[in-house]
């Protein structure tokens, strides 16, 4: 412990230059993806499908392509969000339809996901705060091994981020710009999974964090 605590300070001085921040980010993103990329490349194909929900985002997307109708007994289906399967028929479209490009698509996502919570942290805390969250996030064990499972968590996840980070944008500069592509990411997490709905509810909360002027804040909640 003691030799820790000694060796804590040195890294903390190290990260005190921007350039060795910003070589720390590069590696941590490397590491990030390396590990996920790792587990989708060894992990079976058929991981957790057979019984699971994967099974209908699956049936959903290729009904889309294949027939042009929204679910999964080639009838129309409004029990689902519908991001998650038109993400897939997106994928299978480009690539064939090959859960290996679903994966090496939420591979690309989960370490952008690294990248977005640096900049929230940043500007919620500062560089170390970000580097910190970006860390506990490259190596958290169930995100690594999340974008191999095609389920909707890596996309929301990472349209959630985008909309935070573009939030928190659009607070501080005071941009129509940044809050409609802060809106538009919203939507997306929406049509993605629907529990974002009640967020809503915390945008005054936000506004009034943010300490806007009034006369300026009904734009923001509006849009």
């Amino acid at each position: 412990m003691a030799k820790l605590s000694r060796q804590s300070p040195i890294l903390l001085r190290w990260l005190s230059n921007q350039q060795h921040r910003d070589l720390f980010l590069v590696a941590l993103l490397v590491t990030a993806c390396t590990l996920r990329l790792a587990v989708a490349c060894f992990l079976p194909l058929d991981f957790r499908v057979v019984g699971s929900d994967t099974e209908e985002y699956l049936a959903v997307a290729r009904n889309l392509l294949d027939l042009g109708v929204f679910g999964p007994q080639g009838a129309p289906y409004a029990q689902i969000p519908p991001g998650y399967p038109v993400f897939i028929a997106g994928l299978f479209a480009l690539a064939g339809e090959r859960l290996l490009a679903v994966r090496l698509a939420q591979v690309a996502l989960a370490t952008i996901a690294v990248w977005l919570i640096y900049l929230i942290g940043r500007q919620a805390i500062d560089d170390k705060g970000g580097l910190s969250a970006a860390l506990a996030l490259a190596l958290y064990p169930v995100w690594v091994i999340w974008p191999s499972r095609v389920l909707t968590e890596t996309l929301y996840t990472s349209l959630l981020l985008v909309f935070v980070w573009l939030f928190i944008r659009s607070l501080r500069k005071r941009s129509v710009w940044y809050t409609i592509l802060a809106g538009a990411a919203f939507g997306l997490g929406l049509l993605t999974r629907e529990i974002l709905f009640a967020f809503p509810v915390f945008f005054p909360l936000c506004v009034w964090w943010s300490r806007m002027p009034w006369r300026h804040a009904w734009r923001y909640l509006l849009l």
